[in-house]
């Protein structure tokens, strides 16, 4: 996935291992294919977060439950000039981690690390704690589609990890740059009418919010674990996107009876498969007479052939009623298909519809055969079943959609300002990798 018109995303994450050689030092440039599609302002560092002092107790700095100091009163304070006290029993827990860092801007809005973090942070820790990733994960951090399974057991290494965590952060950044862009572009098209509708809706919300909170702000905000005003712009944000996708996005999205005939017509095979036959066997060897007459006669009075294929006497596949494991799929009449069986087992089957059984047991290895025709699944789907339609029609609306959405988003980035997204991605990579998973942890 390409964040946006400049370098690869396949280029960041080849990049991300060089943050493990590199550690400290400073943003790390990858070679694009192309210039910047509109860099405005490189990402800068804002100072870290400095909080309010912490109000310590007058216990702890020696002072008497009456020395609480009045406005009014005079302070009998000396001043002494001299170096302050340092004490080396208080070293530094460790290299700080700027995870408020400003990384950059769109549209002049700011992007912090933390804003990024936040989204994927929780898979990255679990990731990095471990050691695991999914099948999925291992495709896009491979770049291959091929993989064998059994790699989602695989441990992860460090570097690894790095190039899943720059696929990781390029997706939530990416989402972070359309919706400000989706968002912008709905805010400055909306009708008077529309904006009195999006305040009566915030304002609909904001009552639900504290109705469900017995009329409480504070009670509303505890529950949600984030403020009124926080709940409000993110119910605004997402009614402002949604109403941008329908104007701009989903209301061109069309498609029509011919669309749909010729994407049938184009995957005909997949909507009509070859009819497949399910056989059971039961297979006794020729030598053990008294267990081959047992079968015979179980079969002979009326017992359900899946009932005598699971007695013991089967040496094929008892514990399944004799199934064969595979469906036999074929082409053209079945009386003379090809259905991938022993030729002398294969012209007995032949004989048979479905629900019948061979009498005689053809001689077959050593062994005597009985065949049955359990079924016969045919899985065609004509196009005038209407749920083949409707399928159709699912698959080629969100096709035409996402096209529809990336032919927008494209122009919308185009006039867009916005700072190097390969920058700012390997920027938050840096400080997620100080906090999840540091240099020299293996």
């Amino acid at each position: 996935m390409r964040p946006n018109g400049s370098g690869s995303i396949w280029l960041v994450m080849a990049a991300a291992a060089a943050l493990t050689a590199a550690p400290g030092c400073g943003l790390i440039r990858v070679p694009g294919e192309a210039a910047p599609l509109r860099q405005v302002r490189g990402p800068g560092d804002d100072p870290p977060p400095v909080g309010p002092p912490r109000r310590s107790d007058t216990a702890t700095v020696g002072l008497p439950p009456a020395a609480v100091y009045s406005p009014g009163e005079p302070l009998d304070v000396v001043a002494i000039p001299g170096a302050p006290e340092t004490s080396a029993a208080s070293p530094a827990a460790g290299a700080p981690i700027l995870i408020d860092q400003k990384v950059g801007e769109i549209n002049g809005r700011p992007i912090r690390t933390r804003e990024v973090l936040d989204e994927v942070g929780d898979r990255l820790a679990k990731a990095a704690a471990e050691r695991l990733l999914t099948l999925e994960e291992w495709k896009v951090v491979r770049n291959r589609a091929d993989l064998d399974p059994r790699i989602a057991g695989s441990r992860v290494s460090r570097d690894d990890w790095m190039r899943f965590a720059a696929w990781q952060i390029a997706l939530a950044l990416n989402k972070v740059l359309e919706d400000e862009l989706l968002e912008a572009e709905a805010r400055a098209s909306l009708k008077e009418r529309e904006r009195q509708g999006l305040r009566y809706i915030l304002q609909e919300a904001q009552g639900d919010l504290r109705r469900q909170s017995g009329g409480s702000r504070a009670a509303a905000e505890r529950r949600l674990g984030k403020t009124e005003q926080q709940f409000l712009r993110e119910r605004e944000s997402t009614i402002l996107i949604q109403h941008q996708l329908m104007e701009r996005v989903y209301s061109r999205a069309r498609v029509s009876w011919k669309d749909v005939r010729l994407y049938y017509e184009r995957n005909f095979e997949l909507y009509n498969p070859p009819p497949a036959a399910r056989f059971r066997l039961i297979r006794v060897p020729a030598s053990r007479t008294e267990a081959v007459a047992k079968v015979r006669e179980a079969l002979d009075a009326g017992e359900p052939f899946e009932r005598v294929a699971a007695l013991p006497e089967n040496a094929h596949n008892a514990a399944t009623g004799g199934l064969l494991a595979d469906l036999r799929p074929f082409t053209g009449e079945y009386a003379q298909a090809d259905l991938r069986l022993p030729q002398v087992i294969q012209a007995a089957a032949q004989t048979l519809q479905e629900k019948q059984f061979t009498r005689v047991p053809v001689d077959h290895a050593g062994d005597k055969v009985w065949v049955y025709l359990d079924e016969i699944i045919r899985r065609a789907r004509p196009l005038a079943h209407r749920d083949v339609q409707l399928d159709i029609a699912r698959i080629l609306i969100s096709t035409a959609r996402n096209q529809e959405l990336r032919n927008y988003i494209n122009q919308l980035k185009r006039r867009a300002s916005f700072s190097d997204m390969d920058v700012m991605i390997l920027t938050i990579l840096q400080a997620a990798a100080e906090r999840y998973w540091p240099e020299g942890v293996r």
